[in-house]
């Protein structure tokens, strides 16, 4: 009996001898000592890459204060307001005015802005948007003393700057991309009513929710608002490392004018003639990209004051090579009407050099005055009272609409011949779809019209250019 115990007994401890080392050699065993590897002071950063990281670190923190996320909300089921899409915007003024893209704001029924600070505004005006540069300008009504953002100049940029975009994209609010500036005066990199504009390419990443915000140079001044991407990606819709922004330049020359005037006017030499390529320029002994031959100058415009005459070659417009006629509607868009241009111009053997001053485009609105239709006018015309339209309150006598459209009578849509087509809910859109057929070339504008409850549909003819 004490043989087989003090057997037991020796079997026992050498089990947990062998059990013991089992846990010894376990991952978790309590006690272990830390490598020192981990205990050491955490290294500081080099002054070199402290140095190179600064700059993008100042320029960020100057300016995204002033970024914010858009959100365009449209009446659900239910008349309830839900979220479409969203982009984002910069804030240029105290009082609330935000740059932004125009698509980001189309189409909706409210707006709603994330400021920096966490607060989600809703009381929201749009004050304008120009559909053939996709800027909008929106203002927070009732803001004071909100952070507002530099604006820099676009013309300064150089090919190979370090430029940062700040948005929201795919709705990560304040996210922070780099880049350089690819290169500058782009055209021909979109269709539509864009194929007249100038873009600032950048392989800095902007993504769906980055329009509308700000492209910046490493002093945190704004140089464009992002507004475009090239996609290798249909699906996802990802940046591809081509992206474009409108100059800062253009932005604020429309913004100015969509505050002043509710529309973005051009504005305009006061020449007409045909562009001449870089060949025919050849033939008459020349050397450059491009240029216009003046054919007629209208007279008491600034071409005139300047000296412009028929037969004049232009060659350059504020130092940019006249590549084509993109050029110098893209110049003359960023100047504006009241602004100056500097034109160098050749006349026979010799070359000159002239400031002229813009003219204001004069945007063909058929010769129709239009009022947003709201309760009290609908009631004085016989429409329901929730109808988004126009009511008619003038009509030149000299207008080819004069004959088929009364004061009085209700615009609820435009379908132009070269296939543009417009809900026409308010004034601004009415002075949208003028803006953009301005751009276009169409035969005729149908009128749809509701007049005594009645509706019918009126084609007029374009102007003759």
């Amino acid at each position: 009996m004490t043989r087989r115990v003090t057997f037991l007994l020796f079997v026992g401890a050498v089990m947990g001898l062998w059990v013991g080392s089992l846990l010894d050699a376990g991952p978790a065993r309590a006690g272990e000592e830390v490598p020192g590897e981990l205990q050491s002071t955490p290294s500081a950063p080099t002054v070199a890459s402290k140095d190179l990281s600064r700059p993008f670190v100042e320029a960020t923190r100057r300016c995204r204060p002033c970024v914010v996320r858009i959100v365009n909300l449209r009446k659900g089921r239910g008349g309830r307001l839900v979220p479409a899409t969203s982009g984002s915007g910069v804030i240029i003024s105290s009082e609330g005015h935000i740059l932004t893209s125009r698509h980001v704001i189309e189409g909706a029924d409210a707006l709603q802005v994330h400021l920096q600070d966490g607060r989600r505004l809703r009381d929201v005006k749009t004050i304008g948007a120009d559909p053939r540069s996709d800027v909008g300008l929106v203002r927070i009504v009732g803001a004071k003393k909100l952070p507002v953002a530099t604006l820099g100049d676009s013309d300064t940029l150089e090919v190979g700057e370090w430029v940062i975009a700040i948005g929201a994209p795919f709705d990560l609010e304040s996210s922070v991309s780099a880049g350089i500036v690819s290169a500058t005066g782009r055209t021909r990199v979109l269709s539509g009513a864009y194929v007249h504009q100038e873009f600032i390419q950048t392989d800095a990443a902007l993504n769906p929710g980055n329009s509308g915000g700000p492209l910046i140079n490493l002093d945190g001044q704004v140089v464009g608002i992002n507004t475009a991407i090239h996609t290798g990606n249909p699906v996802t819709r990802s940046s591809a490392g081509v992206g474009f922004a409108v100059p800062i330049n253009l932005a604020r020359t429309i913004a100015i004018s969509l505050i002043k005037h509710g529309v973005a006017k051009r504005g305009v030499l006061g020449i007409h003639g045909d562009f001449l390529t870089a060949d025919a320029l050849q033939e008459r002994g020349l050397v450059g990209h491009g240029g216009f031959l003046v054919e007629e100058v209208v007279p008491g415009t600034g071409a005139e004051a300047a000296g412009i005459k028929v037969d004049d070659i232009l060659l350059e417009i504020d130092s940019r090579a006249l590549k084509d006629p993109r050029t110098l509607l893209a110049r003359l868009a960023s100047a504006g009407a009241g602004g100056t241009v500097e034109v160098k111009l050749q006349r026979g053997t010799q070359t000159r050099t002239v400031q002229v001053k813009l003219g204001e485009e004069s945007v063909y609105d058929f010769g129709i005055t239009v009022r947003t239709l709201d309760a009290k006018l609908a009631r004085n015309v016989g429409a329901p009272a929730d109808l988004k339209a126009v009511v008619v309150t003038r009509v030149d006598p000299d207008s080819p609409a004069v004959s088929h459209i009364l004061p009085g009578d209700i615009i609820i849509g435009l379908d132009a011949s070269n296939g543009l087509r417009w809900r026409i809910d308010d004034r601004r859109d009415f002075l949208d779809a003028m803006v953009r057929l301005q751009g276009t070339v169409y035969e005729q504008v149908l009128f749809r019209i509701l007049s005594e409850g009645r509706g019918y549909k009126v084609l007029i003819p374009a102007p003759r250019r």
